[in-house]
């Protein structure tokens, strides 16, 4: 019996996601064409798969059994398309890395070195907070500021990196409590969300401030857009504040454990040359930056 693996992807993804509509982003396609992919492998297989109501499409026990089989084939899909770079004669000549939005605008920052020594190499950078799924080949190299223990990836740590708090140079001038303690009972702050409290920057903030702050973000990357615009004070990493000219460093280097920095690599990807090329420039990138990420002293 002839396979047709998209038919399974569909199905899969359906059963995941339960509806239609929910699984036309990820499939790039319309609500018709996944039915019509659904009702071509039942018929296949002289299986009824789903049961479909107003409310959704829901995995009959006939479903489940297939499951199994298209969670392997869709493994099999992925490892082949990590491979695609080994098996090409001349190597891919791109690679998509993953990071969050403060790591992407360094990252950006520092660019023209590695096209300056890697013209031939194109870079797609991922932005985000969630965790790109590197066995799903949703990116070839992540940065993340936690440390992966699950999957087939390689992991190395680049650098520990620190928080500071800045306000613009004229709202510094304007409010002289921002240099001392007292910032916290008197000055505006831009923080975020309180219920972000999980995150070690906003957990130091909350547990100091006696005042509600005048903005709260979703993103800690809009916090320095508060601050640049002099709405009041913020908590930024060190390597976005202190090379803004604009703003004015009015803390030392806060005491907040465990910021590091990891490389996540899949094993699959770890000889192929773009993916090595970049990776080999983020961990020199990394090295030479460290007393940005990571100051030993303060002024």
């Amino acid at each position: 019996m002839h396979i047709d693996w998209d038919l399974y992807r569909v199905f899969r993804i359906v059963a995941q996601r339960k509806s239609l509509t929910a699984s036309t982003e990820e499939l790039k396609m319309s609500s018709a064409s996944i039915a019509r992919r659904i009702a071509q492998l039942e018929e296949i297989l002289d299986a009824r798969l789903f049961d479909r109501n107003q409310d959704g499409y829901f995995i009959t026990p006939a479903g489940l059994e297939v499951l199994p089989f298209a969670e392997e084939l869709a493994k099999i899909a992925n490892a082949i398309e990590r491979n695609k770079p080994m098996l090409s004669a001349s190597g891919a000549k791109e690679v998509r890395i993953a990071a969050g939005y403060w790591i992407t605008e360094f990252l950006l920052r520092e660019m023209p070195s590695f096209h300056r020594d890697h013209p031939e190499i194109s870079v797609e950078i991922v932005s985000g907070y969630e965790f790109a799924n590197l066995e799903r080949r949703d990116a070839d190299l992540a940065i993340r500021n936690r440390r992966p223990d699950v999957g087939r990836l390689a992991v190395r740590k680049l650098s520990e990196f620190q928080y500071a708090v800045y306000g613009r140079k004229d709202y510094v001038e304007a409010n002289p409590d921002s240099l001392t303690e007292k910032r916290f009972q008197t000055c505006d702050w831009i923080a975020l969300e309180e219920n972000q409290t999980r995150l070690p920057s906003a957990n130091w903030l909350y547990a100091r401030l006696e005042t509600r702050p005048i903005i709260q973000c979703s993103y800690g990357f809009h916090i320095l857009q508060g601050v640049k615009s002099g709405l009041g004070l913020g908590v930024l990493p060190r390597f976005a504040g202190d090379n803004d000219d604009t703003l004015t460093r009015v803390s030392e280097s806060l005491d907040i454990a465990d910021n590091f920095l990891w490389l996540v690599i899949h094993e699959d990807l770890r000889k192929a040359i773009a993916a090595r090329a970049f990776a080999d420039w983020l961990v020199a990138l990394f090295k030479e930056n460290r007393t940005q990420l990571a100051p030993s002293g303060d002024s």
